[in-house]
């Protein structure tokens, strides 16, 4: 199971300014099914990621890939090799709470 997500796939990040939370879809294998628009080996034309902001009711401007908040060095200092994985779900949350995100 994924540390950075605790296996759900989909990352919250908040500010510490106060700004709404944003999400992030994790780089973890669960995160897949956010990233794919498949369904039963067809193409649906929605990815995943926005099917679960339809039913959490989450504003899908406010979702974004990981690796979109993120630079390369930033997520390999969180742990992520090569840009791949982060280290823990705090570190992550406080990076994300010191700097606005590019959303």
């Amino acid at each position: 199971m994924c540390n950075h997500c605790g296996g759900k796939g989909m990352i919250r990040v908040c500010y510490q300014d106060g700004s709404p939370t944003d999400y992030a879809v994790c780089l973890c294998e669960a995160s897949q099914w956010y990233r794919s628009d498949m369904n039963a080996g067809r193409h649906t034309g929605s990815y995943g990621w926005q099917v679960w902001a339809a039913r959490e009711q989450v504003d899908p401007e406010r979702i974004a890939m990981l690796e979109d908040l993120f630079n390369q060095e930033e997520l390999a200092n969180l742990g992520f090799p090569s840009g791949a994985e982060i280290s823990s779900d705090d570190d992550l949350t406080s990076i994300g709470k010191t700097r606005k995100t590019k959303l």
